[in-house]
């Protein structure tokens, strides 16, 4: 990853990108509208949870700020999509067509 490329895999798995493919050209892809701008959120929240782990030893606390980071996102893009037309959503935020990740169907 140093390169700014994926190394090859003894196999190639098929739903991972190839060694040819540019590393930050993958992440703004699965990040999609939100591209790479998203990146220090979800680093951010990942290091809170490291933080959280290590100064408590708690486990669960730090899966909880994981899983609350993501439940936020998520809900986040869902209050957006039946809202769309009476608030002024994020560009990042609003539905897009034709999404391959989509948490609850399209």
């Amino acid at each position: 990853l140093a390169s700014g490329k994926f190394e090859a895999l003894p196999e190639q798995v098929p739903f991972l990108p190839g060694p040819e493919e540019p590393l930050f050209g993958v992440v703004a892809a699965l990040l999609g509208a939100a591209g790479i701008g998203a990146m220090p959120w979800h680093c951010g929240c990942a290091a809170v949870a490291a933080l959280l782990h290590g100064s408590t030893q708690l486990r669960s606390l730090a899966i909880a700020a994981l899983v609350g980071s993501i439940a936020l996102v998520l809900l986040s893009s869902v209050a957006c999509r039946p809202l769309a037309s009476a608030i002024s959503c994020p560009a990042w935020l609003e539905p897009v067509e034709e999404w391959p990740w989509t948490a609850f169907g399209s």
